[in-house]
């Protein structure tokens, strides 16, 4: 997904504040965090995607701290959650870089931001540096079937968007179950 850069202020109710991924939820709290789109990443040496944000119940983008925005809204029957991550630079430009310093530096406002949002991801592993194992209840098992449903709602200047996203997940249960 791919949003206007002056969409740079994120908050999202999910698990934060830092990045967090499946096999390392334990060190992160569920609540309400807000940061710049600039700020959710890491600068790893080698870059790669990174600054995942789970267990999301949803995640607003805005201009300024009120302004108009876009709210992404888990509206699944039975998984009400999602991972996002959001950043200035493009996956293929993270995957063509070697270091961080490859990367062109780009101002909040000044480029587009490049969202992903997954209903799973794997888990990172690494926690045994002699063998880099993903658990196997980290793994995405191939044969699993997923069904999976999101809304991106606009946001108009000033409008609560704990109470948006609230409204559409009822509203979206509602229908789910007449």
């Amino acid at each position: 997904l791919s949003l206007n850069g002056s969409l740079y202020k994120v908050l999202y109710f999910g698990l934060g504040p830092d990045e967090c991924y499946p096999d390392r939820k334990s060190g992160s709290k569920l609540g309400l965090w807000a940061n710049r789109v600039k700020h959710l990443g890491f600068d790893y040496i080698v870059p790669s995607e990174n600054g995942n944000r789970a267990d999301c119940r949803w995640a607003a983008f805005r201009h300024g701290e009120k302004g108009p925005g876009v709210c992404i809204v888990s509206t699944s029957t039975k998984e009400s959650k999602f991972n996002f991550s959001a950043s200035m630079n493009t996956q293929q430009e993270l995957h063509d870089a070697l270091h961080t310093s490859d990367l062109k530096e780009r101002e909040t406002g000044e480029s587009e931001i490049y969202v992903n949002v997954d209903h799973e991801l794997m888990g990172l592993a690494g926690d045994v540096s002699w063998f880099p194992c993903v658990y196997p209840e980290f793994m995405i098992k191939p044969e699993k079937k997923f069904s999976y449903s999101i809304s991106l709602i606009p946001i108009a200047e000033g409008e609560n968007i704990a109470l948006v996203a609230q409204s559409i997940k009822s509203e979206e249960r509602g229908k789910q179950h007449t």
